[in-house]
């Protein structure tokens, strides 16, 4: 089910090729579009002798309390995640 919140279009404009992911995840599930994300940070897109291009991109996920977000970045072959923990709006 989840993998339906992904978005790749047919045709790119220009060269830089943009892929979304758009979609309500239950908490207990984050881990799982987490996952997916580490497995693409090692998708090779070009190589060369002097060089390797790998997938890169940052993505925003966010409690709908607004209490935390994770921002996870995929840049040349690794993968970063940053935890932000805002307090609740109702205190």
């Amino acid at each position: 089910m989840y993998n339906q919140g992904w978005v790749i279009p047919d045709t790119h404009i220009n060269w830089t090729h943009y892929i979304f992911y758009g979609a309500d995840i239950r908490i207990q599930r984050l881990s799982y579009i987490r996952d997916q994300l580490k497995t693409l940070t090692k998708e090779i897109i070009h190589t060369e002798d002097w060089a390797t291009d790998y997938l890169t991109g940052i993505f925003h996920a966010d409690h709908e309390d607004g209490t935390e977000s994770y921002i996870w970045k995929l840049s040349e072959g690794e993968f970063y995640e940053e935890k932000i923990t805002r307090c609740s709006q109702h205190e």
